[in-house]
């Protein structure tokens, strides 16, 4: 239950703002989650226009099919982000 959890707020996240990232580290971040999902994405969401957080609502059904790979970058994103969040001033 907690793996869907994170899971699933992994997949948000791909459609969240990256708050507190530098120019270099957005991309890379974005490039390791294509990589790692990309076959993913080209199965289950082929014919979805990117933005707007399209894709992440498309995953998100699939959450329990996606590759270890997918999944895997998923939860780090979404732990990176938890992790800026938390050192941003309030």
């Amino acid at each position: 239950m907690l793996l869907r959890a994170l899971l699933t707020a992994g997949v948000v996240a791909l459609a969240a703002p990256a708050f507190a990232q530098t120019a270099q580290q957005q991309p890379m971040e974005g490039r390791k989650l294509l990589q790692a999902c990309g076959p993913d994405i080209q199965n289950f969401c082929s014919g979805v226009q990117p933005g707007g957080g399209r894709i992440a609502s498309c995953l998100r059904p699939h959450i329990r099919q996606l590759s270890p790979e997918c999944k895997g970058q998923l939860v780090e994103a979404r732990a990176r982000r938890q992790q800026q969040e938390q050192q941003q001033p309030q």
